[in-house]
């Protein structure tokens, strides 16, 4: 189902569903316009840049329909903001709606939305089969047989894998995934003493390969072994404790035995069909869910992408990379549809942090940052989900805010190491970016470093017997803090494929522990 499908549609469909399908769409592509990002940014970021060098003038009202003053007549801005302010404002509202589907939040069990489930799933189970969907289970015995099921209805016959470090999840999963992967078995055939040879790894350091990347990545990489990834494959993956994927799910309040019924997330769908509805100029680099507030806590990050964005110091990929930065709504989802050559061709990171390299890549695409131009326009994709993503026992808000805080160190690490680059003369690189030497060079200084994370400690959100959200109490405590180790990139897969650091041959014959067909 494309846009031509569906204004063909317009004619002849009901007004109901020809109203809901293209309401789904951004209002540029509901408009018949293609928004041109790289050259979107770069305008932004001249029209940002241009005002230093203005001299200050009168203070004058502003013209931001955003402030809460605003209409108080309260809120002044500098003559030189003012009189460019139109402009930049609409190149902001420009960039942050940039093929973000379904600003109007429409529910997927909406039966008007027939058109964008149907297009969902004519993208997820096309007829050269060329998807897959990797599950990256960590200890998630619960919950791995639902996930692994629900997957296996949308996409074609063994395109949906389960790697796993824990046995038990993997025993789980047997009897409802086509493919069951133990990721030991896989990361065996990975020679780390070759890369910390080579330099890739500190030599007087320990580095722990674990998280949810490298469990991630033991699942790609076996994937490329048995032929099931392609130049043009798109690969899914979803985290593996969510209990409302396709019905009408029980929400778990935290400590709690309570459960609230909550509309089915269906990620894969909502992503899906944004992928689906992309026009032909463009091919998706990522395609990711978009979400704020409660529970998600990716304000957190912005702070960060502000400072990029907002550089003195910096050069103008590093303001043009904040830039994009700050359309992400959620860093870190656990939910993406990526194009193979996002995940082929990047450096990796091992941790959840792998999040961020994932839509720094598709941006590094978007803007031709890479070396090599691609012919192809890349997009990277948003989509609304109006559901809740309900977890397995709940989330607690401290959890949320120490990993979003997480996040952001490691953002904070990769900028410090931007502006090294910066002051020994070179042509600075973020982590999509990164050489061989860059790899190494940022390994030696940060990977296995011990990172203090501090925290807040919010009291916890709950919910009353009508579903709505409240705090039972404004009671407060001292912050906290967690030690981690700061994270370490691998070469991308397809250089390591190079340097004889996978040997395919050996992952080629690791066994899929798949029950199912038995």
């Amino acid at each position: 189902m494309t846009i031509n499908h569906l204004n063909m549609l317009s004619k002849t469909a009901p007004l109901q569903h020809k109203n809901l399908a293209l309401d789904f769409l951004p209002e540029h592509l509901r408009n018949g316009k293609v928004i041109d990002i790289p050259e979107l940014v770069k305008n932004l970021d001249f029209a940002n840049q241009a005002l230093k060098t203005k001299p200050l003038g009168e203070k004058i009202q502003s013209l931001t329909a955003f402030s809460p003053l605003m209409q108080e007549g309260s809120r002044l801005r500098e003559t030189n903001f003012s009189a460019s302010h139109d402009l930049r404002e609409q190149l902001d509202l420009q960039l942050n709606n940039a093929f973000y589907f379904n600003a109007a939040n429409i529910y997927l069990d909406d039966p008007d939305a027939k058109l964008i489930v149907e297009a969902a799933h004519d993208f997820l189970n096309p007829n050269d089969h060329n998807r897959l969907w990797i599950l990256p289970a960590f200890v998630e015995r619960e919950t791995i047989a639902h996930v692994a099921a629900h997957h296996q209805q949308l996409l074609p016959q063994g395109r949906v894998l389960v790697v796993s470090p824990d046995s038990g999840t993997l025993k789980a999963a047997a009897l409802h995934s086509d493919i069951v992967i133990a990721q030991q078995q896989v990361l065996e055939h990975l020679d780390t003493d070759a890369l910390r040879e080579e330099g890739f790894l500190p030599k007087n350091r320990h580095v722990h390969f674990s998280g949810k990347g490298t469990t991630l990545l033991a699942g790609f990489i076996w994937a490329m072994a048995q032929g099931l990834i392609d130049d043009e494959t798109y690969i899914g993956h979803t985290d593996t404790d969510e209990i409302n994927l396709d019905v009408l799910g029980p929400y778990y309040q935290a400590g709690s035995t309570e459960r609230l019924c909550v509309s089915p997330y269906r990620p894969a769908e909502y992503m899906a069909a944004a992928a689906a509805f992309m026009p032909s100029s463009h091919k998706v680099s990522v395609v990711q869910p978009a979400k704020a507030g409660i529970r998600r806590k990716g304000e957190v990050n912005l702070p960060q992408w502000m400072m990029m964005a907002n550089s003195i110091m910096g050069d103008a990929k590093m303001r043009q990379m904040g830039l994009e930065l700050c359309r992400v709504v959620w860093p870190s989802p656990g939910e993406a549809i990526v194009h193979t050559s996002v995940y082929r061709d990047m450096p990796w990171q091992g941790t959840t942090g792998f999040d961020l390299e994932r839509y720094a890549k598709a941006f590094y695409l978007e803007m031709g940052f890479n070396r090599t131009k691609s012919r192809d326009n890349y997009a990277f994709v948003q989509v609304g989900i109006p559901s809740p993503k309900v977890e397995f026992q709940g989330v607690k808000e401290i959890d949320d805010i120490e990993q979003a805080i997480w996040a952001t160190s490691i953002y904070s690490l990769q900028e410090q190491f931007y502006y090294q680059q910066l002051n020994q003369g070179r042509a600075a690189e973020f982590a999509p970016g990164y050489s061989d030497d860059l790899i190494k060079s940022y390994n030696q200084q940060f990977a296995g470093l011990e990172l203090r994370v501090p925290f807040t400690s919010p009291p916890e959100i709950l919910r009353d017997d009508c579903g709505t959200l409240y705090v039972a109490s404004e009671g407060s405590s001292p912050n906290g803090a967690m030690y981690s180790a700061s994270p370490f990139y691998y070469p991308s897969p397809t250089r390591m494929l190079e340097m004889g650091i996978i040997d395919l041959d050996k992952i080629r014959d690791v066994p899929n522990l798949s029950t199912k067909s038995l």
